[in-house]
């Protein structure tokens, strides 16, 4: 089947390149929290930095803020629009083994990494929100 030329084809079938789409630099997901403060000590107990933290003013407590761990970011909101607690994201690591036993010295729960049939070996760490952190590495 001879393919219709790029001027003719819709925008969707064109190449990146024809297309001129801005390149996408990052996602940094949102987890919806309860207890920011409760929440900024868990994600710090697990390796994150606290980036930034956003209040309306002084006298209010924070609603908003960053953490990061090896160049990802993750930002924690009580913001009600910001979506529910109880979501989860995919973190692919390059030791998930010895992530595990960090996370084990920091004295938190965390299921061991199990080998799955689809060619991964993974763990997932809940926050105490119910927001998983579901980390893999390839067998």
């Amino acid at each position: 089947m001879p393919t219709a030329p790029a001027s003719v084809r819709f925008p969707c079938c064109r190449s990146r390149e024809e297309r001129r789409l801005p390149h996408l630099n990052k996602f940094t997901p949102i987890f919806r929290v309860k207890d920011l403060p409760a929440a900024l000590s868990f994600y710090t107990r697990i390796g994150f930095a606290i980036d930034f933290e956003f209040k309306f003013s002084e006298n209010h407590k924070t609603h908003y803020a960053g953490v990061s761990r090896d160049g990802q970011s993750l930002h924690l909101s009580t913001f009600g629009e910001n979506g529910q607690t109880n979501t989860q994201v995919f973190v692919t690591v390059d030791d998930i083994d010895a992530l595990h036993s960090e996370f084990v010295e920091a004295g938190l729960n965390c299921p061991a990494p199990q080998d799955m049939e689809w060619g991964q070996r993974e763990m997932s760490l809940r926050d105490l929100d119910g927001n998983a952190l579901r980390f893999a590495m390839p067998i």
